[in-house]
């Protein structure tokens, strides 16, 4: 989907940045100074609004191709009826609508599975000439760019999106192509039980029908078990064994942090010759517990690294908390359980030393 009905507005909560250019990367078209966005060019405060722009699944990138606009049909209507219809495009004819709405701003979507298909020190080529392509386009046309590491319960594997293939057969190489379990504590909450969801009965524990496709980097849009369960992009999914431990692979000491942390470094990297491109969303809808020690830590090395290609980028995560309906259930709380659509910065790196918001 390039260009969702809905609108996605920037939110500041307590953001701020450095505003020191790296060598070689072009000062950002938009800063952030205290809890405000700077249009730098006139040294004013804007107001950021406009859609997503996502595609969860290959090209994972829409082209700047064509010359009409978008036009997405996705509702529970069309939903109900099969009927819904979608576009790879992202061209000039959307900045212009977008324009049009008094909007100055998307979220473009930059999927870790879709950005880095395989584990080498390299962003895909195909990936990034989309990527180049986009920024191009928005450089141009005066369209502010936050680069939205997009997931929905973690990965193909554990029948969602954002992981690679390669990172979930690295976390739970026996889990990959088996039926979805639910593990405690998740399975004390009925509504966060994979059992519970409407068409998980099409498979059940069917052991053959799971492992149709197992390990295809597109395992969640083939295996029919992952179809009839995914079309409500339910939060079961997320606290699924598999998907934790996905999970915990990422945000935990070790090579699957460190591969996150390469993962932003590159993209960093990537785009730092493209100033409308101002704010890395470094995780979408993080489906863990473990956030102040482990999530957090991660998430704070990312930017590290990143701003060494970038002092002048703000980088933020997006929680959308899919615990925050379930989690008074458990006799424990977190106090990282933010409420929906929380943007949050975690963290800043200046020139006297990095200084935490936990």
């Amino acid at each position: 989907m390039a260009v969702p009905d809905a609108p996605w507005v920037a939110v500041l909560l307590g953001l701020s940045t450095s505003v020191v250019s790296a060598s070689g990367a072009l000062p950002r078209h938009v800063r952030i100074d205290g809890q405000r966005f700077i249009l730098s060019s006139t040294n004013t405060g804007i107001v950021l609004a406009g859609p997503n722009v996502v595609v969860k699944g290959p090209p994972y990138l829409p082209a700047v191709s064509g010359v009409t606009q978008c036009d997405d049909v996705v509702n529970s209507n069309c939903s109900a009826t099969g009927t819904c219809k979608t576009c790879y495009t992202f061209n000039e004819a959307d900045v212009n609508l977008i324009k049009s709405q008094g909007r100055n701003f998307i979220r473009l979507g930059v999927i870790w599975a879709g950005a880095q298909p395989r584990d080498e020190d390299a962003l895909d080529r195909d990936f990034l000439e989309r990527l180049h392509a986009i920024l191009d386009l928005t450089d141009r046309t005066g369209i502010h760019v936050m680069l939205d590491n997009h997931g929905d319960m973690t990965a193909s594997a554990a029948c969602g999106n954002g992981a690679p293939m390669w990172v979930s057969q690295k976390a739970a190489p026996h889990l990959i192509g088996k039926p979805l379990k639910t593990g405690f504590p998740f399975d004390l909450i009925d509504s966060l039980k994979i059992s519970s969801l409407g068409g998980y009965d099409h498979c059940s524990d069917n052991e053959t029908k799971w492992a149709a496709f197992a390990g295809d980097p597109n395992y969640n849009l083939l295996n029919e078990c992952c179809l009839a369960i995914n079309g409500g992009n339910p939060s079961a999914t997320g606290f699924t064994t598999i998907a934790q431990k996905n999970m915990d692979f990422i945000i935990h000491d070790g090579p699957g942090r460190k591969a996150f942390v390469r993962f932003w470094t590159l993209m960093a990297n990537a785009i730092k010759q493209h100033p409308s491109a101002f704010a890395l969303e470094l995780m979408n809808e993080p489906t863990s517990i473990n956030r102040r020690l482990n999530l957090h830590r991660g998430l704070d090395l990312s930017l590290d690294f990143s701003l060494d290609f970038n002092r002048d980028i703000s980088h933020l995560t997006c929680h959308i908390s899919h615990l925050a309906s379930h989690i008074s259930h458990l006799a424990f709380h977190t106090s990282h359980t933010e409420s929906q659509r929380h943007v949050r910065h975690l963290a800043r790196r200046d020139r006297g030393g990095r200084q935490h918001h936990p």
